[in-house]
């Protein structure tokens, strides 16, 4: 029950900006085995605004997502991540206005999360040199966890349908379309 809860607030943290009305009841956990599946979900319109791209989302859904943990093997089989049926539809922004002060307010928080990193990169790095003259610091259970489940994590896509709809222009509308079968990340 508990573990129910971790993954849903896990899932919910990570992936709450791009998925539509998600609900803890429609994960599937299955401890013994690994296996997080959360199935037929729409995607927000709104998912692309984070990455400031001229695109907005006219509809999205994803018929399965798979988490699959291998507990019993951690240190020596993958973790995966697997997308199925992954359906997009993007037109093109028409209302995208220039803003002089919010162009210059992205840069200079962009500026200050890259000083940020430095800086907390920096105090890791001493830590570390500080822990590693002292000889009984130890990796701590979860820095070797985090460490293995990202060191062997696959990304696995599967059909992948993504469409673009341009209407902009009425005389000369424009849709096009690509579909792949899978991309796998490793």
């Amino acid at each position: 029950m508990v573990f129910e809860h971790l993954a849903a607030f896990f899932i919910d943290k990570f992936l709450g900006n791009y998925i539509e009305d998600f609900d803890s009841h429609q994960l599937k956990i299955h401890l013994w085995t690994g296996d997080i599946i959360l199935e037929n979900v729409h995607l927000k319109t709104n998912a692309l605004n984070d990455f400031n791209v001229p695109l907005e989302i006219i509809t999205g859904y994803l018929e399965k997502l798979r988490i699959h943990i291998p507990w019993k093997h951690l240190y020596t089989y993958p973790t995966k991540i697997e997308l199925d049926g992954f359906y997009l539809l993007v037109t093109p922004k028409t209302d995208v206005n220039y803003d002089v002060e919010r162009k210059e307010k992205e840069e200079y928080e962009s500026k200050m999360k890259q000083v940020k990193k430095v800086e907390e990169f920096r105090r890791e790095r001493e830590l570390f040199k500080k822990n590693k003259q002292n000889p009984h610091h130890k990796d701590t259970f979860f820095e070797r966890l985090e460490f293995h489940i990202l060191r062997n994590l696959e990304i696995e896509i599967n059909n992948i349908h993504i469409a673009y709809d341009d209407k902009t222009t009425k005389s000369y509308p424009f849709q096009c379309g690509i579909i792949l079968n899978y991309i796998k990340l490793h």
